[in-house]
């Protein structure tokens, strides 16, 4: 029995420098082991929720640049069309100005060709009338007769 006493007595004195040893040196090692992952953990749990924050702030900034695309592709489209518009709008002012232009050199053409015709044909038409109303109011009586009527008409 005391055999059994002396075993316990130093089992007990066994635990206790064992349990001694480990709070003394291993306790604090597996605490500051423990810390360490615990601020690592912290450290990784900030930077995975300024991640996701950034993460959203990007898909905010995304959607916006995607919406702000689509306003730009829609602005770009009407003023495509408002171009095109202008474009034939002016096609069709430069046919219309040709058009009045080439109808104003066929005017002045005719004109031309009109007065041409008329310096060419004057001299001779007067030469001509001057001849036969020469020949016609030789006579005074005829001439008289004529002038007559002329008045009477006016």
């Amino acid at each position: 029995m005391i055999g059994n006493l002396f075993q316990l007595i130093n089992f007990t004195i066994f635990t206790a420098l064992l349990v001694y040893l480990i709070r003394k040196y291993v306790t604090p090692q597996l605490r500051e082991a423990l810390v360490k992952q615990h601020r690592e953990y912290v450290g990784l749990a900030t930077e995975h929720d300024k991640l996701a924050t950034d993460q959203k702030n990007l898909e905010k900034s995304i959607e916006l640049q995607e919406d702000e695309a689509m306003t730009l592709f829609k602005k770009i489209n009407r003023w495509r069309n408002v171009v095109a518009m202008q474009k034939k709008s002016l096609k069709l002012e430069d046919k219309r100005l040709l058009e009045q232009a080439h109808d104003k050199a066929r005017k002045q053409l005719d004109r031309y060709a009109l007065k041409h015709a008329y310096d060419q044909l004057a001299p001779l038409v007067v030469e001509q009338l001057e001849h036969e109303l020469s020949e016609q109011f030789k006579d005074e009586t005829k001439g008289h007769e004529y002038l007559q009527t002329i008045l009477k008409e006016l």
